[in-house]
Order: C-alpha cells, then structure tokens, then sequence
C-alpha cells in the first residue's frame, strides 16, 4: 500500500513535470503493475503494463529491451487470466527482441525463457516444460553465479514438473540443490526459503510419505517465517503451516493410540509390529 502511494504520488510529479509520455512515466506504470500483481489485482497490473508499453513503443520503438521487459511482464498477467494463448504470444514478442539485441544467452532470455516453461507447465505439458527449463537452467549456468537466486527458481519449477511426472528421484533431488542455492543466494531466513521448505515439506508428506521429514520441514519453515519481523503470527502462510504440524501431530498421537490397544490386545502380533509400519500407515492415511 505504501509503495503504492509513493508511485502515484511519484507519477502525478512526472506528468507535471516531464509530460503523458515520458519513459520514466513508464517505468513507474510498470512498477505499479508489479506491485498491483503481488497483491493480486491482475486488472490493474494489466492496465499498467499496457500503458507502459504504449509509452515505450511511442518513444523507443517497438524493438527496444524495455518493450521486451514489458511484454513480458504482460505476459505473467495473462497467466494469471489463464490467458495462455495470449500469454505466450507476449513471451514469444519479448523473447525475439531480447535475442536481437542482447544476443543468444542473456539472463533476460532465460528469465522469459522460465516463464515459457511454467506457462507449459500450467497447461500439462511438463515434457515441453522439462525440456526448456533444462535450456534455462545451462543459460543461467553460463550467465550467472553459481548460487544466483534465479538458478534456485529454476531447479524448484523442475522438481514441480518432475514430481507431476511422478519421477520422484529427480523431484526430491531439484528440490535439495533449489534450497541449498536459495540459502546461500538469500539467506536462511528469507521468506523464498521458507517456500522451498514448505513444498519439500509437501513432497515428503504427499509424495514420498515420509512423514518425520515432512514435520521437520514444516518445523524449520515455520521457523524462518517467525524470524522475518514482516510477517506477523496471524499471516495466511504461517496459519496453514501451523495448521499441517497440528494434523501431523494429532495423526501420529492417534495412531500411536492405536497401536498402543492393538498391542494389548494382541500381545504377540503388536510386538512384532515395528513404528515405522505405523508411521507408513499414516502416510497412507493422508494421501
């Protein structure tokens, strides 16, 4: 909201004092569109991609890096639409302008290249998606450091596609390398780290059934949430966080319970019985 306030606040001066079609007046259209994204107001975010668009094409024509970043900005919205057709023509537009100008491999290219592949990958086709975030992945390689924050989005949109394809190896491996490049690129207790906790938390719960792995994730998740002064104890992300551990714990409790009667009822066979058989039947449970 602040941030809002500041770019209105900000663009009223710029058409007072630059004019309607000022390249800094787009700027500010394309950051109030990034900002109007975050807080889900994808009509808004729209309006101002488009103007900004309009301004750029106006005054640097329709081949220039900042049109590109634009269209593909456009491009994230119409995603969001589930526009996909659209979406991908504005990819494809960004995707031309940044390879005539910058060149083959550029951080630019892979990042609408990335976009692309989770476009595909939203529609199913994780096939396609794999193939070009392997593209990514080598470009990013070539462009970046090796424990560049982009390098970690990368490898967590491939452990998505690869767990969608149910190669489960691959999904667990992506998602250890995307965390470990996360904490290394923003820390460890960066809100973008707890998000590849939680979804590593998910995979060993409705993926792998590991469920003592899956609660040691939440755990840390919830951890790094609580450490970020932004994000209050009522925060959406926290409450289901929250709300996973609680299930685990009443579920293992449960049947901890039961196997307790179990035992007493059947000595002999509930002796035999080892936790583990327990903790895989809850696993079954949950899926």
């Amino acid at each position: 909201v602040l941030a809002l306030r500041r770019y209105k606040k900000g663009l009223k001066a710029q058409f007072d004092f630059l004019g309607n079609e000022h390249v800094d007046i787009a700027a500010t259209f394309n950051s109030m569109g990034s900002v109007y994204e975050q807080q889900g107001q994808y009509q808004l975010a729209m309006d101002c991609h488009k103007k900004a668009l309009g301004i750029y094409m106006s005054q640097l024509g329709k081949d220039h890096v900042d049109v590109a970043v634009t269209l593909n900005l456009s491009g994230q919205i119409y995603h969001h639409f589930n526009e996909f057709e659209q979406g991908l023509e504005a990819y494809e537009e960004a995707l031309d302008i940044f390879r005539h100008v910058l060149g083959p491999s550029h951080r630019n290219i892979a990042a609408c290249m990335l976009n692309v592949a989770l476009l595909h990958a939203a529609l199913h086709d994780h096939q396609l998606a794999i193939k070009i975030l392997k593209e990514v992945l080598k470009m990013q390689q070539h462009c970046l450091s090796d424990n560049h924050a982009d390098i970690g989005v990368t490898l967590e949109s491939l452990a998505i596609s690869y767990e969608a394809m149910h190669k489960v190896n691959k999904a667990h491996k992506f998602l250890v390398r995307s965390l470990r490049i996360r904490r290394a690129a923003l820390g460890r207790e960066h809100p973008f780290v707890a998000i590849t906790l939680f979804r590593i938390g998910l995979f060993h719960l409705e993926t792998t059934g590991e469920v003592d792995e899956a609660l040691k994730r939440f755990e840390t998740c919830r951890d790094v949430y609580r450490s970020n002064p932004i994000i209050k104890e009522d925060d959406a992300r926290l409450l289901q966080i929250e709300e996973n551990i609680q299930a685990i714990h009443m579920r293992i409790l449960s049947n901890t319970r039961s196997f307790d009667s179990f035992e007493k009822k059947s000595p002999k066979q509930g002796h035999n019985r080892q936790r583990s058989d327990i903790i895989c039947d809850f696993a079954e449970a949950l899926k």
